[in-house]
């Protein structure tokens, strides 16, 4: 049986589903999944959203700061590596892992075949050219690349990357637990969960992920206080934590619009979203691109150049409003959407369309598809 290790930066709750699936998916071909992974670093550790399953294996990792918007990392995998002893292994696509230069050379060496998953390109974080160079050696020297969409696919590439040993993963969130938990919020359990937080249907808006300056937190208060100003109905639902939570808090005791929420899991982040009419995620729009298809909420976002890979999910002017990135602009942009009953009824029934071709099954579908090409390749 081949042993297949994949070493993850750190374990988000939303990841997990995924893994235990891809394990039990490639089980059934022979392959033995490991999964390691570091501890969250930065804004993402108070985010609280990662988990530690006891199936997987935890990596000491050392974080070294560069400047306020860089680090280095470093996750120890020798003991891991001799445990396991791996054919193949898979790790993020990131030149600031400083174990990915260790495990190329290991790889080089004979030890096991080596490969990346990743978003292809930089998408959230600017880089320099040196950096993006870098970057590009450092993908060109795996054996395999798993990317997260197409976008990712045409990146590596278009800079070198041989195109018969990429898979495109359409990465995804457990959408089969979001389309379960949806289908139990009854009409009743959504007008509750309205009443309880001072909310009106068809003025009810919700922000969903970390809460924290990477996102625009405050640029999001600062222009919910504008849409609020217009329109009184406006409440905002955040859905979230992060290193901004307290004073995300304190705003809503002066902003009645405000309605701070949390971590939403489950049913309760099923409610939320069954509960809003729209999604306003204005930077940074990732796997929440996911959440908006399957439960049929639109988002109103802005030409950020943020956002992450799946993004590429969302059609502009379909299933998504993209304004300028001026808060005047996107507070138009929400009065004029919530006041549109019509137009938003239309844009749901576009997101429900889209959810189709992304599902939890088709990433599993499509990594394990990978996997196995990448093993007969090698």
């Amino acid at each position: 049986m081949k042993r297949l290790l994949i070493i993850h930066p750190w374990m988000p709750a939303y990841r997990v589903p995924f893994l235990v699936r891809l394990r039990t998916s490639l089980a059934e071909q022979g392959i033995e999944l490991h999964v390691a992974f570091g501890e969250p670093v930065g804004n993402i550790r108070a985010r609280g959203d990662n988990e530690y399953p006891d199936w997987m294996t935890r990596l000491p990792t050392r974080s070294i700061p560069l400047g306020s918007h860089r680090r280095i990392i470093w996750r120890n995998t020798r003991k891991l590596l001799h445990d396991v002893s791996p054919d193949f292994v898979i790790t993020e696509q990131a030149i600031k892992n400083l174990e990915n230069y260790w495990l190329l050379w290991l790889a080089k060496m004979g030890r096991f075949e080596f490969a990346f998953w990743g978003h292809g390109r930089s998408y959230s974080t600017p880089q320099t050219a040196s950096e993006a160079k870098v970057k590009d050696w450092l993908t060109n020297r795996a054996g395999w690349f798993f990317a997260y969409t197409a976008g990712g696919v045409d990146h590596v590439v278009s800079h070198g990357f041989n195109r018969n040993r990429v898979t495109e993963v359409r990465n995804s969130i457990d959408t089969d637990e979001l389309k379960l938990n949806l289908g139990r919020v009854s009409e009743a359990s959504k007008f509750a969960f309205l009443e309880e937080h001072g909310c009106t249907a068809g003025y009810t808006c919700l922000y969903l992920g970390g809460v924290d300056e990477e996102k625009g937190i405050p640029w999001l208060l600062q222009t919910a206080e504008l849409i609020a100003a217009a329109e009184p109905k406006f409440r905002l639902l955040i859905g979230g934590t992060g290193n901004l939570s307290d004073a995300v808090v304190a705003a809503a005791t002066t902003q009645n619009h405000l309605v701070p929420l949390g971590r939403l899991d489950g049913i309760e982040k099923a409610r939320a979203l069954a509960a809003s009419d729209l999604l306003l995620v204005p930077f940074w729009v990732g796997l929440v691109a996911v959440d908006s298809l399957t439960s049929g909420v639109p988002i109103v976002t802005t030409e950020s150049s943020t956002h992450s890979p799946e993004y590429e999910y969302l059609d502009p002017g379909r299933t998504c409003i993209q304004s300028q990135c001026d808060q005047l602009a996107y507070r138009d942009s929400v009065i004029e959407l919530l006041h549109n009953t019509s137009r938003r009824a239309d844009m749901s029934a576009s997101c429900f369309s889209a959810s189709a071709a992304i599902s939890i099954d088709a990433m599993v579908q499509n990594f394990a598809s990978g996997a196995v090409q990448w093993m007969q390749a090698s």
